[in-house]
């Protein structure tokens, strides 16, 4: 039954977005601050991310016995050597959804090294956003 439903997330997660900005090149999000919001080249994962989600994103049981469904959007930094760091979640957040919020969390925290992005050629942190849907197969709602 888990498997169906991760099909059917894997098939809405199709549509997911994954993206940084991407005006004003080379632009700092903070004067002094060494985090980037728009760069040359953009940071992307070294691997399938649908496939990450699919393989490793877990529906908390509370969340789907109780219905609750919806959008998390995730904000995390892509540091210079690849990895992930900075996560938090960001935007509308979803009523009694604070288990679909620790799931997307530790969701980026076991993420693999992301070819980070660039501003001249030179590898440099960035933020970046993804939004995660959790939905319930409507055979499997109650």
């Amino acid at each position: 039954m888990k498997k169906i439903l991760f099909l059917n997330l894997l098939l809405l997660l199709s549509a997911f977005s994954l993206h940084a900005q991407t005006e004003a090149i080379g632009t700092k999000l903070l004067s002094g601050d060494s985090t980037y919001v728009y760069v040359d080249e953009l940071p992307e994962p070294t691997f399938s991310f649908p496939d990450f989600l699919s393989q490793n994103l877990s529906y908390p049981n509370e969340s789907f016995e109780n219905g609750i469904e919806g959008t998390v959007t995730v904000q995390f930094a892509v540091n210079t050597d690849g990895s992930i760091g900075e996560i938090k979640i960001v935007g509308k957040r979803i009523r009694y959804g604070e288990e679909l919020e620790a799931e997307c969390i530790r969701l980026m925290k076991s993420c693999p090294k992301w070819k980070p992005g660039k501003v001249k050629g030179t590898a440099v942190k960035v933020y970046y956003t993804q939004n995660i849907q959790f939905s319930i197969p409507p055979d499997l709602r109650k």
